[in-house]
């Protein structure tokens, strides 16, 4: 999955042709009497996002894809967007759904089109950053700089944890524990340490992909809703977990070839949790989804 917007999902063919991540900030400015206006930083401009994306007949039904996406820009839905790595980009509204008609069936009905998303950020209270006026002179023959220092910024408060966060953490945890237990047994099977050592570091690192992936578990069985939106996903956490049980009962003396069938197990048990793991996150992150 390249990308999922709420319950908009974008894989596959449907997945944008291109993207366009727009950021910015705001300064003002303030006259100077006999001297250069000054400028005041005045915060961050919100980020907008263009997807652009080509929707056929072939793949998908355009003007379905189509109404949903007018459908959540007028009800002016407030949606995560997130990539299909699990990175969350943010929360953004849609704000144009530009639609350019390249191919319509004898009786008229719409079968390939070019689509334009454009998404605003929805920053949603967030605490503004601490301005300054920093006043620049670039008069060659001066070149005097001044700039006033901005009051300490107090740290912001601890965030409160979404299914989503809960569920990407444990998930993102247990994968970095797999990628160290494959590092441990490519050293094995190189070698460069010792088995018996070896075998307990795996048995280390499959102690923390189960405890990863069973807190993961216990968020997904205590959530019905996203259950119900990527059943998949306890399936998949039930395998992993499985293999972990394994290899935390292998010895000290265990043959390299079982400790290895187990780890390359381990990963792709791994890999189909974390392909599981992105809906359940978009989903848990919107408004029904969290409740």
């Amino acid at each position: 999955m390249f990308a999922q917007l709420g319950n908009h999902t974008f894989e596959g063919l449907k997945s944008p042709g291109s993207l366009s991540d727009n950021r910015g900030v705001r300064y003002g400015r303030i006259a100077l009497v006999n001297g250069k206006d000054a400028l005041q930083f005045t915060g961050k401009e919100l980020a907008e996002i263009r997807l652009s994306l080509l929707l056929s007949i072939d793949f998908c039904d355009p003007v379905e894809e189509i109404e949903a996406l007018r459908k959540s820009m007028t009800a002016a839905e407030v949606l995560p967007f997130i990539m299909g790595d699990g990175t969350v980009v943010g929360k953004y509204v849609i704000t144009t759904v530009d639609v350019t008609p390249q191919r319509y069936s004898p009786t008229g009905e719409l079968e390939t089109a070019s689509v334009s998303v454009d998404l605003v950020e929805s920053a949603g209270g967030d605490e503004p950053e601490p301005k300054g006026i920093a006043v620049i002179d670039n008069d060659s023959t001066t070149a005097s700089k001044a700039i006033t220092q901005p009051p300490a910024a107090q740290p912001p408060a601890a965030p409160v944890e979404t299914p989503a966060d809960g569920i990407t953490a444990d998930v993102s945890a247990g994968r970095n524990a797999v990628a160290k237990m494959k590092e441990v047994g490519q050293k094995i099977k190189k070698g460069t340490a010792q088995v018996k050592r070896g075998v307990r570091d795996v048995r280390r690192l499959a102690d923390e992909v189960k405890q990863a992936y069973s807190s993961a578990k216990t968020k997904v069985e205590n959530t019905k809703k996203i259950i119900q939106r990527a059943k998949q996903l306890p399936t998949s956490l039930d395998e992993a977990i499985r293999y972990a049980e394994n290899l935390l009962k292998l010895d000290d003396v265990a043959d390299m070839s079982v400790v290895q069938l187990n780890i390359d197990g381990m990963a792709a048990a791994a890999e189909k949790v974390g392909i599981s793991a992105a809906p359940v996150a978009a989903f848990s992150a919107t408004k029904e989804g969290g409740n």
